[in-house]
């Protein structure tokens, strides 16, 4: 493994192969922030000596951390990790970068996953040492080799991309499987798009459809739709307008816009579900209000017809007016037939922002 004198930079991360999959660094969620730091002297191996806690703000922290420090100290790997993350937060402690990196750099040697993906990610970005995304690579595939899911995921889109490795799609397709294997929903429905582009592998429409539908069972939202939308057109599966309804609701439900347009369309129709205009109506609204032009334009045709809703055609023009600022070409049509026969609705008292 090539190496480099770097100080350490924390990252909420994100490894992208075809739809995105966060990830964050370290354990903590809610520790998703940047933090750099400007080259200096190596840390020191000595032990450290204990805070003081009058230079800290929150004496029970120091203490907390001084436990920590003592434990990581004796080779606890848990205590070395949270000791890492206080060191780079200054969490209990003055904020020091180089020992953070020191502790962080003492785990990833040790086989570390989460502390290997960490290391990847700064060279990868170029934060707080050179950019060099082939040592990226390095330490990703340790990661990933290590069982790191999201590491599998990310030497999955270098090795897509060709970052830091020679382009190879088997070997993209390997580590997408892995994790999609390990129920990594966005793995699961990057290697169906796999199977469908046959990247790396054979296509098949079949284990595509398979793939999308494992994680939409994961409550991915773009999976749900995909899975909705071959349902609906019997695509690598029977077609099945009662099944495309529940995952176009179930993506609704998740508040995702696409879902409750397509779960609205179907209700208005009464494809796969009792027809009710009231229901297909309301979540309309709802995509609409969340900025979905297509729903915004089939609320102006519901107020100008009175569909699911009173007839009211000042929102009629309200809502087409919405959707014409947003490019759908059918709104202005209607705008312009609804203004030349009802001039009266047509306002700009009548337009005011959807409701959030």
């Amino acid at each position: 493994m090539k190496k480099k004198t770097i100080f350490l930079v924390l990252t909420g991360m994100l490894s992208t192969v075809v739809p995105a999959l966060g990830q964050t660094s370290f354990a903590q969620a809610d520790r998703q922030q940047a933090v750099r730091a400007e080259a200096g002297a190596e840390p020191s191996l000595a032990p450290h000596s204990p805070v003081d806690a009058e230079n800290n703000q929150d004496p029970e922290k120091t203490e907390i951390f001084n436990r920590f420090l003592s434990a990581a100290e004796k080779g606890s790997v848990e205590a070395q990790r949270r000791i890492a993350e206080m060191y780079a937060f200054g969490d209990g402690t003055e904020k020091d970068l180089q020992k953070a990196y020191f502790w962080l750099s003492k785990l990833a040697e040790k086989g570390d996953d989460v502390a290997q993906s960490n290391l990847a990610w700064m060279y990868y970005r170029g934060e707080g040492v050179e950019l060099d995304k082939a040592i990226a690579f390095e330490w990703f595939l340790l990661a990933a080799r290590n069982g790191n899911q999201n590491a599998q995921l990310k030497v999955a889109n270098m090795y897509y991309l060709g970052e830091g490795v020679a382009q190879d799609a088997q070997k993209s397709f390997y580590w997408t499987k892995k994790a999609a294997e390990a129920g990594v929903a966005s793995a699961q429905y990057n290697l169906a798009m796999m199977f469908d582009n046959g990247s790396g592998t054979k296509q098949s429409s079949t284990q595509a459809f398979e793939w999308y539908e494992k994680a939409a069972v994961l409550e991915y939202v773009l999976a749900q739709n995909t899975v909705a939308w071959r349902y609906s057109k019997g695509i690598g599966v029977e077609q099945n307008d009662a099944r495309a309804a529940y995952w176009y609701r179930k993506s609704a439900e998740n508040g995702d816009p696409f879902g409750q347009y397509n779960i609205g369309r179907m209700l208005a129709k009464g494809e796969g579900v009792e027809q009710d205009e009231k229901k297909a109506f309301s979540w309309w609204m709802q995509s609409a209000q969340r900025g979905f032009v297509l729903a915004q334009s089939r609320l102006g045709y519901c107020y100008a017809k009175g569909v699911g809703v009173e007839k009211d055609p000042r929102q009629a023009f309200r809502w087409w007016t919405i959707a014409a600022s947003g490019g759908n070409e059918v709104a202005k049509r209607n705008l312009q037939f609804l203004c030349r026969e009802n001039p009266q609705a047509c306002t700009p008292s009548a337009v005011t922002p959807p409701s959030p």
